[in-house]
């Protein structure tokens, strides 16, 4: 926005008022506000946004106005009951899958796909696209969750971490809304468990940025892929894979063990966190298995 002439602090003031205001379109509470429905991006258009019915789709990108979708031809009024999520459900909380699980589909069918001229349309054009169809796919591609019918869902328990680029799909029924949330079962000491350690973690980070200014670029590239590896072994858990979340968070512990001798945290803090991630992961190499196997 800078090489337009406009200064850099206008753009960030203007970022922040919009993300403020798109706070409070995050509702069902707000049915319609009359008249401003034609001027303002409202809870109601905002709704159609998120949804993944076919009339939703690439509907209703405005931040604030929503005369530009009206002008772009891009503007969707709410209909039917809206199904929240997206077209193809991903159903794992592995953060891999989730930021990268969409490239490495696209990236297996650009290998696919014959013809240069193909191979860039895949990479260029909606993710619809395949010979002969239009640039952004064919709707009756997608699956129609106004009725109940068969989609295929991203599944990725299992999988070792070298396949999380390519997952595995398996067909899945979904229902008209409210679409049904991934919520695999789990016990209650797994339940405590990661709250615990999502915790421990959330506070170690608060004093890692409180630390940042004083350690090398190196260090905070090691810290931000010790985080994903975290939150890695948290998904795998959450997935109800606890056998291969065994083998995750002991190696997780046994590498926080590693971070905490880093002289970033108080002797009080780091020896009470050195002692709780022993302790974790002598339970998972000793009561954990026990456990699982008593699970399964």
């Amino acid at each position: 926005m800078a090489i337009f002439g406009i200064p850099p602090s206008h753009w960030v003031v203007h970022r922040q008022l919009n993300l403020l205001y798109q706070f409070w379109i995050h509702t069902e509470t707000i049915k319609s506000l009359g008249i401003l429905e034609y001027v303002l991006n409202t809870p109601s258009h905002h709704r159609v946004h998120h949804g993944c019915n076919r009339y939703c789709l690439d509907k209703n990108y405005a931040g604030v106005l929503i005369i530009w979708d009206r002008m772009f031809g891009t503007f969707q009024p709410e209909q039917e009951e809206v199904v929240y999520g997206l077209t193809h459900a991903i159903n794992t909380f592995d953060p891999i899958v989730i930021q990268l699980g969409h490239l490495g589909y696209v990236l297996r069918t650009f290998k696919e796909t014959q013809g240069i001229g193909n191979k860039l349309s895949v990479l260029f054009k909606g993710p619809g696209w395949s010979p002969g169809k239009p640039r952004l796919g064919l709707m009756e591609d997608l699956p129609d969750v106004s009725r109940e019918t068969h989609i295929w869902s991203c599944f990725s328990k299992g999988l070792i971490w070298r396949r999380c680029l390519l997952p595995t799909f398996v067909p899945e029924l979904l229902h008209k809304a409210p679409m049904k949330k991934f919520d695999p079962p789990m016990a209650g000491w797994v339940q405590l468990y990661l709250m615990v350690h999502l915790n421990l973690t959330t506070a170690m980070l608060h004093v890692y940025i409180g630390a940042s200014t004083n350690l090398s670029i190196l260090s905070h590239v090691m810290s931000t892929c010790f985080l994903v590896f975290c939150l890695v072994c948290f998904g795998t858990i959450a997935n109800g894979d606890l056998v291969r979340g065994r083998r995750l968070e002991i190696a997780r512990c046994l590498m926080t063990l590693v971070v905490l001798q880093g002289q970033w945290m108080s002797p009080v803090m780091t020896k009470a966190m050195s002692f709780t991630f022993f302790l974790s992961g002598y339970l998972w190499w000793t009561y954990g298995s026990g456990k699982i196997e008593k699970e399964d």
